[in-house]
């Protein structure tokens, strides 16, 4: 028997909770919402009594973002999974929740299968960004000005890695387009973690970032 996944749903339009909740209780029985929160504030007093295993955060909120919540659960309490559920995807918002380090970030329009896809997959570790931000992060253009390989640091197929990853392409996207196996990629990724004291893609990403790595024209 699975172990229940903690849930707390912060968003301030109470019918985009229900619908959240509702999405999220649907035929799944590992999942359990154990509060529901209007704004960042509520959630970050919320956060002192009850702990969730994952909070589901939507990025625009009066008096306190989404963005900076995020921030705040991030250093207080850095073992709670951050999910950004909202509307808004475009590069601005890319940067921000990359920078900040949360573990994803699913469309409001996205099925509710998605949802549910998206709270299992961080729950195991990984990041899950939905297909429109793939899509941006598609977008994301190499720096043509990025300091090249460091042979020190990176294989050129661990780089070549570091940089489809940044444009959005899953580990068996990658795998094909390199000619290579998947588990060949993931044994790769796991040397790139390894080497930077990384855990998730996302936070290769925004190394990349951080680093000039890549850019976004």
């Amino acid at each position: 028997m699975n172990e229940t996944i903690k849930i707390i749903i912060t968003d301030d339009h109470p019918l985009m909770r229900l619908g959240i909740k509702t999405m999220i209780l649907s035929g799944d029985p590992d999942l359990q919402i154990i509060g529901e929160a209007s704004s960042g504030k509520r959630l970050l007093e919320m956060l002192q009594t009850i702990h969730p295993d994952i909070v589901l955060l939507d990025i625009i909120m009066p008096s306190m973002s989404g963005t900076e919540t995020a921030k705040m659960i991030k250093k207080q309490h850095p073992e709670i999974k951050i999910l950004m559920v909202s509307s808004e995807c475009d590069e601005n918002t890319l940067l921000k929740v990359v920078d900040i380090g949360v573990d994803g970030f699913i469309n409001k329009s996205q099925p509710a299968s998605d949802l549910n896809l998206a709270i299992h997959d961080i729950m195991q570790g990984n990041s899950y960004f939905g297909a429109d931000l793939s899509k941006l992060i598609r977008n994301i253009s190499i720096n043509k000005s990025a300091p090249q390989d460091d042979p020190e640091l990176f294989s050129k197929k661990e780089m070549e890695i570091i940089r489809l990853s940044c444009e959005g392409y899953l580990s068996k996207e990658i795998a094909n387009i390199m000619e290579i196996s998947p588990r060949t990629v993931e044994g790769h990724k796991a040397k790139i973690f390894k080497k930077l004291g990384l855990n998730t893609t996302i936070e290769m990403v925004r190394y990349a970032i951080q680093n000039k790595i890549i850019s976004i024209d």
